[in-house]
């Protein structure tokens, strides 16, 4: 029970930001190094592109909505 109450408080400070910006920052850009590293140079493009087409399709979808 304590361990419960212990992890729902404020002074736990667990994984996560938790305010440092410029950590935030360098662990999201080492991530994404380490990812561009593993997966090769075409993996950004190639789920940028689903991505864009997502959106567009959301986008095409929301206007037909209106036109209705």
């Amino acid at each position: 029970m304590r361990d419960m109450q212990r992890l729902r408080s404020s002074s736990s400070k667990g994984r996560g930001w938790h305010g440092n910006s410029k950590g935030h920052a360098s662990a999201g850009r080492l991530g994404g190094q380490a990812t561009a590293k593993s997966q090769g140079e075409t993996f950004y493009s190639d789920i940028g592109r689903i991505g864009g087409k997502k959106r567009a399709n959301n986008q095409r979808k929301s206007y037909i909505e209106e036109l209705v």
